[in-house]
């Protein structure tokens, strides 16, 4: 018999101390998304405030120069958050985030 695999957070280090009850609980309060190679996740100076918690994939924070030059802050995989600043102090985002491969 197969199962159709749902999405979970239960790898994600921040929820790993939550009861299987609590998990499922927030689980279904998500929004879950998929972002392809090269696709822009968060966008630098953006002005939402949600928080994205990485469960497949990997995704890389970067803010661009004036001259266009991408420098990278650091790479996330699964089990990271991204987004929790803008969360907590309700401004634009301070980088972007593009995903390196497929990403959820």
């Amino acid at each position: 018999m197969l199962r159709k695999c749902k999405q979970s957070l239960a790898d994600v280090a921040i929820f790993s101390s939550l009861s299987e009850t609590s998990l499922r609980a927030l689980e279904e309060r998500c929004l879950w998304r998929t972002y392809q190679r090269g696709e822009l996740i968060i966008g630098h100076l953006d002005d939402t405030d949600g928080v994205f918690f990485v469960t497949a994939g990997s995704a890389r924070v970067i803010i661009y120069s004036a001259s266009g030059r991408a420098v990278a802050f650091r790479d996330i995989g699964a089990g990271d958050m991204v987004g929790e600043f803008a969360a907590l102090d309700h401004e634009p985002r301070s980088a972007s985030v593009e995903a390196l491969d497929k990403t959820s």
